[in-house]
């Protein structure tokens, strides 16, 4: 050791020896973050919460793992009751060193069987039975949870290397397996997803199939007949304003005037919901089994991972094609769930969930005088995150997609994952619910 370093050192040890005790509750309190009494919020709010403890607690160099065995409100009362209310040092920060926080690591008899029940993998418990023949085993289970994947660590190149693989576990998951990283919940019930725009033009449209019969299809392009559409429109997710422009340009109805019938239309038939046979469109088995209200959420499920994952979405826009946005976008979610619980500008959503290969690619597409900043990854992907209930645009997002020469940087969405009614304005910020990088069992999420 050299001497700077010993000197380095001895500075660290009487650091140590020297430091005023707190708490991480109190770090928290000076860091401008209150953690409210888990007793004032709902199931939906304390999953947002404790993911914003987890995250703030890391940007104070606090580090947990072990937390598969908790739900959400088990996790953040055990963290606001106990764990963050033990004494720890008050620290400077310091960027090469860290705080672990284990949460079965007390060494109680209760914390080694629950390592042993949750977390041994088959050798260690081989291994302990090995080495303490008189204590029993409980029984291996699979932790209830899937939380510590996800969990922020200290960068290291290590770190980097798992951080990638999981990135390349998200790009090569299979959504409809119910496993891995990514799972949909099939169970929201009707409330949760009713004022989800798509999710109310996919029933409007079904229903109107059901009740009416087969549709002759238009003779040049194929869509569904005016006759239809002019029935289905008065049931769009329309308010007042927007129905007023459309009605402005149009007497009657063609499909491919509402472009979000155009997109349900088009899922529909992909998921099977509806089919055009012979010139005519029908409802399948399938889409009337689905028009249940009881399987509302397998609904949504089902046209949420058809729109975005068997259709180019390209095909509805004017912007190139950049499949990168649409292959990435598991990554763009996951970054989603942390980075936009307020308003946030589209630029900054753009810089915060893009892979920066893929942020360079959009990057490229607005350069030139009359590029608009943020316009590419709104027309791909924003807008239809907002017609199923997941994001929340401001007023300005929407005039941006009727005329493109208005600037959206300005522009704000905040990421919610209960299902919100499409309005062109503004609402408040307030505490939203989207965890789409985290386990949620009530809303459609990446696990």
């Amino acid at each position: 050791m050299s001497l700077a370093e010993e000197v380095t050192f001895l500075e660290n040890i009487v650091a140590y020896e020297t430091a005023p005790r707190t708490t991480w509750i109190g770090k928290l309190r000076s860091a401008g973050y209150d953690m409210p009494d888990p007793g004032t919020l709902s199931d939906e709010e304390i999953g947002l919460e404790v993911w914003q403890v987890i995250q703030r607690i890391s940007e104070l160099s606090g580090f947990f793992s072990h937390t598969n065995h908790f739900s959400d409100r088990e996790l953040y009362e055990h963290l606001y009751h106990e764990t963050l209310r033990a004494e720890t040092l008050d620290l400077p920060p310091d960027p090469d060193s860290a705080s672990h926080i284990d949460l079965i690591g007390s060494g109680s008899d209760e914390h080694i069987k629950c390592w042993l029940r949750f977390y041994a993998d088959k050798q260690e418990r081989a291994e302990w039975k090995e080495q303490f023949p008189d204590n029993v085993v409980p029984p291996a289970k699979k932790p209830p949870y899937d939380r510590d994947q996800l969990l922020p660590r200290r960068e290291t190149t290590q770190d980097a290397n798992q951080l990638w693989e999981f990135f390349d576990g998200l790009l090569m998951a299979d959504w409809e397996s119910g496993t891995g990283p990514i799972q949909l919940a099939k169970d929201l019930p009707e409330p949760e997803v009713a004022p989800a725009p798509f999710y109310i033009a996919a029933r409007a449209l079904l229903e109107t199939l059901r009740d009416g019969g087969p549709a002759k299809a238009t003779a040049t392009l194929g869509n569904l007949p005016r006759s239809l559409v002019n029935e289905v429109f008065p049931r769009l997710p329309y308010d007042d304003a927007e129905r007023k422009y459309h009605l402005q340009f149009n007497k009657v109805f063609n499909e491919e005037d509402l472009s979000l019938l155009h997109a349900v239309r088009i899922t529909g038939e992909a998921a099977k919901l509806l089919r055009k046979t012979k010139g005519r469109f029908a409802i399948t088995k399938r889409g009337r089994d689905l028009l249940d209200p009881a399987k509302s959420g397998e609904l949504y499920r089902t046209l949420f991972i058809t729109f975005f994952r068997s259709i180019n979405l390209a095909y509805f826009d004017r912007v190139p094609n950049l499949i990168e946005l649409q292959q990435t976008l598991a990554i763009i979610l996951w970054r989603l769930g942390i980075v936009a619980r307020d308003w946030t500008s589209l630029v900054v959503l753009a810089e915060e969930t893009l892979l920066p290969e893929v942020l360079e690619l959009v990057a490229d597409q607005e350069k030139g005088p009359h590029a608009t900043q943020g316009f590419t990854l709104y027309c791909r992907i924003w807008r239809y995150l907002d017609d199923f209930g997941l994001l929340e645009p401001d007023q300005k997002i929407l005039s941006a997609a009727r005329t493109p020469s208005e600037s959206p940087p300005s522009s704000t969405a905040s990421s919610r994952s209960a299902c919100k009614s499409h309005s062109p304005k503004a609402k408040s910020p307030s505490r939203t619910s989207s965890r789409s990088c985290y386990p949620v069992k009530k809303s459609v999420a990446l696990r």
